[in-house]
């Protein structure tokens, strides 16, 4: 898989970088690796601690590179009452020549590259203002022009729509969607300028993001994000921009400008209109309610890199919302302990 941005698919960046062997198997070998978290905060005196991730990885490749296939699940999920979403990835994929990949199964769509993926994302919690979904089972293209460093990326999917509860939900085949992400990378370092879409029968999302380093130490990273939800008439625009300095060697400060406006209209009655000559009856929406709803917050924190291959780390964070207390953002202390293996 070509890394897109800092942004590597998970299991690729998981092989890397886990110290678990790898299993010859003649034609191919397979490489298990994961990545486990476990997340805290307080609001308003209101703690909370819960296991929010423990990925197993699972990748088998060709010695030829033609040909592999990946797993991904995520066992903290299995018990969970509220999200059943524990099979994130399982696909198959091929070389097709000329820098071309193809895959196919539950594959992580092309417009959820906006953000980062948990193993890397710097912050505890990600960008409010991103509203793009993430897994669908569907078929996917993969094309690089040029090298990784200063070439052009395109991933492209199509497939069941991503907003679901679980990976069995019916509601996966209810319609289709499909998303796009064209990136230019920028040269060595992981600094790029992209873009991508998502569109389906109710909603279409596009956004723009771009990472660039002004020292070694010290890089921007920022999105701008439009979407609107046809299903439910509402718009959605939004922003981040993120700073993230190493002054010594595995610490980390990082602070993020956080901000949506969300304006949505809501329905509140049917009136029914039958024609009396047709018998034709017609439907019309009388009474409309709008609302706006605005958020803006800073985010400020600190990662520790507590092993010398920087698997495993401590982040803490202190959220604080810049609007007053009916945006329905309350100030709040997050912290995550995570490690890749």
């Amino acid at each position: 898989m070509v890394a897109f941005g800092a942004f590597a698919e998970e299991g690729k960046t998981e092989e890397k970088e886990s110290g678990i062997p790898s299993i010859n198997l003649g034609l191919a070998k397979v490489k298990i690796g994961g990545y486990g978290a476990v997340y805290g905060s307080s609001v308003e005196g209101d703690e909370d601690f819960q296991l929010t991730d423990l990925r197993l990885s699972t990748t088998l490749e060709a010695k030829s590179k033609k040909w592999g296939a990946w797993l991904l699940l995520n066992t903290a999920k299995f018990q969970s009452d509220t999200d059943r979403n524990w099979l994130m990835i399982a696909e198959g994929w091929v070389e097709a020549g000329n820098q071309l990949k193809i895959h196919a199964g539950r594959i992580f769509a092309a417009g959820s590259y906006t953000t980062p993926i948990a193993p890397v994302n710097e912050t505890v919690s990600y960008p409010t203002c991103d509203p793009t979904g993430c897994f669908i089972w569907g078929l996917q293209l993969e094309k690089l022009w040029g090298d990784e460093d200063t070439g052009i990326l395109l991933l492209a999917d199509i497939g069941g729509l991503s907003k679901t509860t679980a990976f069995d939900d019916p509601a996966n085949w209810r319609g289709f969607e499909s998303s796009v992400r064209l990136q230019k990378n920028l040269g060595k370092g992981g600094n790029w300028l992209a873009g991508t879409a998502q569109i389906s029968e109710d909603y279409l999302r596009l956004a723009i993001d771009a990472q660039y380093h002004l020292a070694k130490s010290f890089y921007l990273r920022g999105a701008l994000y439009w979407a609107k939800n046809r299903g439910h008439e509402s718009d959605l625009v939004g922003a981040y921009l993120m700073a993230v300095w190493e002054p010594i060697n595995r610490v980390e400060f990082h602070g993020m400008l956080d901000l949506w406006d969300l304006q949505a209209k809501t329905w509140k009655e049917t009136q029914v209109n039958t024609n009396k000559e047709t018998g034709e009856v017609s439907l019309d929406r009388v009474e409309c309610k709008s609302s706006t709803e605005n958020r803006t917050a800073i985010t400020l924190g600190a990662t520790g890199y507590l092993t010398k291959d920087r698997n495993l780390r401590a982040t803490l964070d202190v959220v604080v919302p810049m609007d007053d207390e009916d945006a329905g953002l309350d100030p709040r202390v997050e912290g995550r302990v995570s490690y890749k293996f």
